[in-house]
Order: C-alpha cells, then structure tokens, then sequence
C-alpha cells in the first residue's frame, strides 16, 4: 500500500513538474511573441516616419517652386508696370516738347 502511495505521489510531482515546465515555455514563448510583436511595431513606426519625411520634402519642394514661380511673376508684373509708366511718362514729355515746338514754331511765323 505504501509503495502505490509513493508511486502516485510521484506521478502527481512529476505531473506537477510537467504543468510548471509547460507553463514556463508557454511563457518564455509569449514573451518571444511579444518582443516580436513590439518589433514589428516599431519597424512599422520606424517605416512610416520615413515615408513621412519623404513625402513632407516633396511638398516642401513643390511649395517652394509655387512660391519662387509666384515671386517671378509678381517681379515681372512689377517690371512691366514700371515700364508702362516709364512710356507714359515719355510719351507725356514728347507731347509736351511737340506742343512747345509747335509753339515756337507757331510764333515764329507770326
């Protein structure tokens, strides 16, 4: 009777074990999940940024080049508008030489 004793109580310990080793593995493996896991999302943080940052300097660079052709256009709408004054201003100043010519021209002959 003893001895079926002894031998169920080492059934029952070595069962025991089995369960602890069990669970131990499960969560030495739930912790190699995990740390996988946390990489993976790391490594998909990581390659969302970068497509961030590329996409951030294209439309910097395409507001740049809207802002650079958006001066150039101001400068030479600027450049223009002074050069119609200029005409204007000359052609003011012609008639008026014209006018004082045919002034002088006019008094002359009377």
């Amino acid at each position: 009777m003893e001895k079926e004793m002894l031998k169920i109580k080492e059934i029952e310990e070595r069962l025991q074990r089995e369960k602890e080793e069990e669970r131990r593995k499960q969560s030495i493996q739930q912790k190699y999940s995990l740390q996988e896991q946390m990489q993976l999302k790391e490594q998909l943080r990581r390659e969302a940024y970068e497509e961030y940052i590329r996409e951030k300097d294209q439309v910097d660079r395409v507001i740049t080049r809207m802002i650079e052709e958006d001066q150039k256009l101001m400068q030479m709408t600027r450049m223009k508008q002074d050069q119609a004054k200029l005409d204007m201003i000359q052609s003011v100043n012609e008639k008026r030489e014209m006018t004082r010519k045919q002034r002088e021209l006019e008094d002359y002959e009377n």
